[in-house]
């Protein structure tokens, strides 16, 4: 396999999976990787690029410990310069110390807690992003920068800034110049274990929905499955879905299609889901 800086990291270790322990040899913050629930945060949602911005390395530091393990190098793929690991994502970031005078208009989360226990804050966050005030703001922190978060809320209207004011801790702080978080969007596209709505919408595509199981899969083949079968999902058809959590990185994608979502949670380990037009 050819890879380079905008090689997906999820797309690499189902490749190889030494590659596992190979870039978590390049930086501490990369041993997450070795824990199946922050792979999925994290693995499915970064190219090499980010990656390196996440471990504040260089990408042809990930990329030279990916040679020794078998995988062709392009260097100058992501025709990024060699520093593009440590440079800003675009210009709406402001790198420096972030205040740390907190006010009525800051929310503070530190997510390091769930991490270190593999809860994944993904939902907590979003919750916090719904209830901000237009000029409020949520400062995140961790312990290393969270670029798959970051690319997701730019596409929202987002803004954010990042520091690091103590080694081993990363403050990220996310505003808005308006309010472009469309809330009733949000809540008219996903319908999360809502049993009376799930109901309904089975019975109305009784006679015109596919079925599949991704409970057995590996991360992120639930998502690439999933993708993958509405991609060839007739019109006026639904996908029902056996999977063993609500996946909240499938939303966006969802968004994007122009799909909506219904959901039933049977237990902690299996959620049924609807998706439908």
């Amino acid at each position: 396999m050819i890879v380079n800086e905008e090689s997906n990291i999820g797309e690499i270790i189902k490749v190889n999976a030494k590659a596992i322990d190979v870039i978590a040899s390049v930086n501490k913050h990369f041993n997450k990787l070795k824990n199946p629930i922050l792979r999925k945060l994290l693995a499915s949602r970064v190219n090499v690029r980010d990656a390196a911005r996440i471990g504040n390395v260089k990408p042809s530091d990930i990329l030279n410990e990916l040679q020794k393990i078998g995988f062709e190098i392009q260097h100058d793929g992501g025709k990024m310069s060699e520093n593009a690991g440590l440079q800003s994502l675009n210009s709406h970031e402001m790198t420096g110390e972030i205040s740390q005078s907190v006010n009525e208009n800051m929310i503070v989360l530190d997510v390091r807690p769930m991490l270190d226990v593999g809860t994944d804050p993904f939902k907590f966050i979003m919750k916090q992003l719904n209830k901000l005030l237009p000029q409020q703001q949520l400062l995140i922190i961790n312990t290393f920068e969270p670029v798959p978060l970051i690319n997701m809320l730019k596409e929202k209207g987002f803004l954010y800034k990042t520091s690091r004011p103590f080694a081993g801790e990363v403050h990220t702080l996310f505003y808005k110049q308006n309010d472009f978080y469309d809330r009733a969007e949000t809540e008219a596209t996903v319908h999360e274990n809502n049993e009376r709505l799930f109901r309904e919408k089975t019975e109305f595509f009784l006679q015109k929905c596919r079925k599949i199981d991704v409970r057995e899969l590996e991360m992120p083949l639930p998502m690439v499955t999933i993708l993958k079968e509405l991609e060839l999902l007739e019109e006026g058809y639904a996908l029902l879905v056996e999977h063993k959590k609500f996946p909240q990185f499938l939303l966006q994608e969802l968004s994007i299609r122009g799909f909506k979502l219904v959901s039933s949670k049977i237990n902690e380990h299996y959620t049924r889901l609807l998706i439908f037009r």
